[in-house]
């Protein structure tokens, strides 16, 4: 992964959260377990994968412990100084990815507007539908599931030209 896709990732988990601002002026728990994911991702970006302003550097020492089962513990291999650091980049990240969706819903004002009113509606909508509302299946998508799955059935049923 890239610290593109990590961000673009940590805008979409956001996206929920911020939605819920633009539209009305107020949080709900609703978007807690995105928040929560969100949150995880961030502090992993800085402190496993080294993609902050802190520089190539990893925080935080994973022990595997065997005993009545597999017991991951992680220890701390730094000051409350380069705690308080790590906090404060985690929560510029996390900022920084609420104003990237911000930024896309603002944009998109009239399709959040349609998505909006049809979640109040109906509290949840599957992805088909959602898809329907955006005006049809996301390019992107659509193009990495092709790319990962390899073409499609071959048009002739019989390529080897095996006989029965």
């Amino acid at each position: 992964h890239t610290r593109t896709g990590f961000l673009s990732e940590l805008a979409t988990l956001m996206g929920g959260y911020t939605a819920e601002l633009l539209k009305f002026k107020e949080l709900t728990t609703g978007a807690s377990n995105d928040l929560s994911k969100a949150t995880k991702l961030a502090r992993r970006v800085v402190t496993q994968f080294g993609m902050s302003k802190l520089g190539p550097v990893t925080f935080g020492q994973k022990d595997e412990y065997v005993f009545l089962g597999k017991e991951l513990h992680e220890s701390r291999d730094y000051s409350e100084k380069t705690a308080a650091m790590i906090d404060e980049e985690v929560s510029g990240i996390l900022k920084a990815a609420q104003e990237k969706a911000q930024q896309i819903l603002t944009d998109h004002s009239d399709k959040f507007e349609l998505i909006s009113q049809t979640l109040i509606e109906k509290e949840t909508i599957g992805e088909k539908e959602f898809a329907e509302l955006m005006g049809g299946p996301d390019p992107d998508v659509a193009r990495e599931e092709s790319e990962s799955f390899g073409p499609g059935p071959s048009a002739n049923p019989n390529p080897a030209g095996a006989t029965a």
